[in-house]
Order: C-alpha cells, then sequence, then structure tokens
C-alpha cells in the first residue's frame, strides 16, 4: 500500500465534518436502476441543447455517451449529475425529469449527492500548488466523520495505485503533464467512493496504454456493481468497454443498446456526417469503427 505522509498532517482538519453528516448510501443491487431521465430538455440562447432525451443507467453496466461534437453529451452528464443550476433546483434540466437512486435529483443535499456520484469534469482547474497526494485526499471530503483515517488513507492510496499515480505523491499538481494530472483528477474522483461515477472525456489527454488503463478501471468498477456514465469520442473504446451505447445526434438519442447492436455504419455515418464502415474484430468480434478516406 502506498504511504501518504502528508494526508493526516495536513488535509485531515480539511477533512473534519462541519454539521451533522449525511447517512451513509444503501447498497443497491446489480439490475436496479441508478440513474432515469425523462424527457430532458435544456435550452440555452434559444438552442436546445438537449430535447426530450430519455436514459436510464442501471448498476452493474457502463454506459457510453458518443456523438459529435454539440451533440449534448457534456449538457447531458451534467444534467443527470445535477450540475446544471434547474436540474439542481427541480429534479430536472429546464424540462423533464431525472431521478437519482429512486429519488428525484433536486431532492438530494449536496452532501447527500457527493456520496453517491462522483462527477470527472473535462476540464479541473486548480488553484493552489497541492501535491498529488493532498489532491487526491480531497475526494475523501464527502466522507467526513463517516469513515476512520485508516480508511481514508487505505483508499486514497488504491485509487492513486489503481491510476498509476503513486510514485507522483509528492510532486505539485501544477509541475505534472496533461497525462498525469488526468489521471490525478481520476484518483480523487475514484477515491470518493461512490457507486455512480461519471467521467467526461477522461481519456482525451493520454495515451493508448493509459487510455486503455482508465477504461478497464471503469468497467472493473461496472462489474462489481457499481454504475458508470462516461462520454467519449473514440468509438472503439466504447464499443470495446462499454456494455451500452447512446448515440446523441443534435440533443436527441438517435440510438441506445450494446455497441454490436448499435454501430452500424449507416446510423453513424449519417451521424457524424462521414462515411465510416464497421467491422468485427477479426479475434474478438468487437464493432471496429473505419472512416473512409
Amino acid at each position: 500500500m502506498v504511504v501518504i505522509p502528508t494526508l493526516r498532517r495536513r488535509t485531515r482538519a480539511a477533512l473534519a465534518p462541519l454539521s451533522r453528516p449525511p447517512a451513509r448510501p444503501g447498497p443497491v443491487a446489480v439490475g436496479d436502476p441508478v440513474l432515469r431521465a425523462e424527457g430532458v430538455t435544456v435550452r440555452r440562447g434559444g438552442r436546445a441543447l438537449l430535447d426530450g432525451v430519455d436514459l436510464t443507467v442501471r448498476a452493474g453496466e457502463l454506459v457510453a455517451l458518443v456523438g459529435p461534437n454539440g451533440a449534448g453529451k457534456s449538457t447531458l452528464l451534467a444534467a443527470a449529475s445535477g450540475d446544471l443550476a434547474a436540474a439542481a433546483e427541480r429534479g430536472g434540466a429546464d424540462g423533464g425529469r431525472i431521478d437519482l437512486f429512486g429519488r428525484e435529483l433536486g431532492a438530494w443535499t449536496p452532501p447527500e449527492l457527493a456520496l453517491r456520484r462522483a462527477v470527472l469534469p473535462q476540464e479541473a482547474s486548480v488553484g493552489f500548488p497541492f501535491s498529488v497526494a493532498e489532491l487526491v485526499a480531497m475526494g475523501r471530503a464527502p466522507w467526513a466523520g463517516l469513515a476512520d483515517p485508516a480508511e481514508d488513507d487505505g483508499i486514497v492510496a488504491a485509487a492513486m495505485e489503481g491510476t498509476g499515480v503513486s510514485h507522483l505523491a509528492d510532486r505539485g499538481f501544477p509541475t505534472l503533464s496533461g497525462g498525469e494530472r488526468a489521471r490525478v483528477m481520476l484518483a480523487r474522483v475514484l477515491a470518493q467512493d461512490t457507486p455512480l461515477l461519471m467521467l467526461d472525456e477522461p481519456t482525451a489527454a493520454l495515451d493508448i496504454h493509459h487510455q486503455e488503463l482508465v477504461l478497464g478501471i471503469a468497467r472493473s468498477l461496472a462489474e462489481r456493481g457499481g454504475a458508470v456514465i462516461v462520454v467519449l469520442h473514440d468509438l472503439g473504446l466504447a464499443a470495446a468497454y462499454a456494455h451500452r451505447v447512446a448515440i446523441l445526434s443534435q440533443g436527441r438519442i438517435a440510438a441506445q443498446g450494446p455497441p454490436a447492436e448499435v454501430f452500424t455504419a449507416s446510423l453513424l455515418s449519417t451521424v457524424y456526417r462521414h462515411e465510416v464502415e464497421v467491422l468485427p474484430h477479426p479475434r474478438t468480434g468487437i464493432p471496429l469503427v473505419v472512416p473512409l478516406r
């Protein structure tokens, strides 16, 4: 186990509860709905970023949101997480309804939400030169008063080990490369230890090895009974790791289902406005999406 000498000395006070902590999340059975979005609509500047979107995510599955730029993938993730103001206020995003763990999204308090879903945005800025160990330990803040120090340290160490950043523990975050920063921020949300993980383009800054590492972690979490929603541009990664994909186009879901069923050449060519071929991998049978050049 990785030893994090700075955790108790520098961050324990920050993790101390300011009030009575919320209750721990209850168990969720594999197959139970974790997230249910019905008729979700988001309008900004007279334009529908999302238009009547329906999506259900269940415990035990990884769902990938794919589609071209501007299709609404990140907006849907933000609405589902409660990060859009309207979603946080009424359980919907301008229109429709979002339920999280069987309860309207807006009915959860921020501390309760932080114990149930962890969100990795596309970009995360850090205004102070925290060390990697300190930054990952911040993922334990929602558990203040609910977990003992040894549990906190063990979860933080495991998150750093799993994402391959243990050797960076004492490095200042601003000194890291883009790919290293991306993995540290992933370790932080993994340390949050929630039953629902929401990742927005987590592989964008990563090389092939680390792309596979990150999606392997996400798939493993789902297979252990968690739920994962991930925004991806790489259709090959989505086909290889997702149990289901939702293809967004112009704010609507054009199709959703297992990649082998919904990744068709005709649909993808229309959605992406570029002709593609979809071929089965000769060994695994997983769909390979190849643009025609």
